[in-house]
């Protein structure tokens, strides 16, 4: 009479495991890429949102509207960086009233007062990022939208947003003269 056994040897038990171990190790692996992809898609459409509005703004108010990269977070006060084109933590969107393109503070110089005028520039926006992403501007740290909604050829180029962890995820937003902006793929981090 034969016997027969039904169940697994050790060894497909183990091959089995192993092979299981394999897939799962790859998905894992795979869904931090989808996770920090996420992120920086995020970041690129809050960053094509700032513009988009700088730009429509200049257009409803016929006045020229800059948006900066602003200062660190961890600073007292909001204004734009002046040491580097790097966006990374955050921007601000203000009419540029006296078109001299900084965020003047609404305060009187020689007394330290506070004070409110028609010259006074108007913020508008301001975001401010902590993130795993550097954004980094190919010209310097403001772009100016003209009343009719365009940028001078100054402010033309491209932003190129990049995973600090991964430079093969990377993002990038294009402005055009028209002061068009556009999400590009084709951007390649250093």
């Amino acid at each position: 009479m034969k016997h027969f056994h039904n169940g697994f040897t050790l060894i497909e038990l183990m091959i089995t495991i192993l092979i299981g171990s394999i897939i799962l190790a790859a998905a894992f692996s795979q869904v931090g890429l989808i996770v920090r992809n996420i992120n920086l898609n995020s970041i690129q459409q809050s960053l094509m949102s700032g513009l988009f509005f700088a730009r429509a703004e200049a257009i409803q108010n016929g006045a020229q509207v800059v948006i900066c990269a602003s200062n660190s977070i961890k600073s007292n006060s909001v204004s734009c960086t002046t040491t580097n084109n790097d966006w990374s933590t955050g921007w601000i969107v203000f009419i540029d009233k006296n078109n001299n393109g900084t965020l003047d503070p609404a305060f009187d110089r020689s007394s330290g007062a506070a004070t409110r005028s028609s010259t006074d520039d108007e913020m508008l926006l301001m975001r401010h990022l902590e993130s795993s992403v550097t954004i980094s501007w190919e010209k310097n740290n403001t772009i100016l939208f003209l009343r009719d909604g365009t940028v001078p050829s100054a402010n033309t180029g491209q932003f190129k947003l990049c995973d600090i962890n991964n430079n093969s995820i990377a993002k990038g937003i294009n402005i055009s003269l028209s002061g068009r902006v556009r999400a590009t793929d084709s951007v390649s981090c250093p």
